[in-house]
């Protein structure tokens, strides 16, 4: 089938995210299993590509930026919900 997904790409994707190069190859050990073939593929890609980019957003910044929208998100629900009626003392 035309969209299924290519195993090298997924693989390859999956990874980019270990940044200990033990825990890459333990990951490729057991995604590339009886696959030499899909192995050498994926680490060609690895050789071939930049680092993995660190993020240049604190991690800070961002619980910050978190923070606020997660306020403002209570607030709102506070602001939207409507007032109570309070009873007036009979005369």
């Amino acid at each position: 089938m035309a969209n299924e997904p290519d195993p090298d790409e997924n693989i390859f994707a999956a990874a980019l995210q270990w940044d200990d190069p033990a825990e890459r190859a333990a990951y490729l050990d057991e995604a590339c299993a009886g696959r030499p073939d899909l192995r050498a593929r994926v680490e060609a890609l690895l050789r071939a590509s930049p680092a993995r980019p660190q993020s240049t957003v604190s991690s800070a910044f961002l619980s910050a930026v978190l923070g606020s929208v997660s306020a403002a998100m209570r607030w709102s629900s506070v602001a939207s919900t409507p007032p109570r009626r309070i009873a007036r003392p009979s005369r």
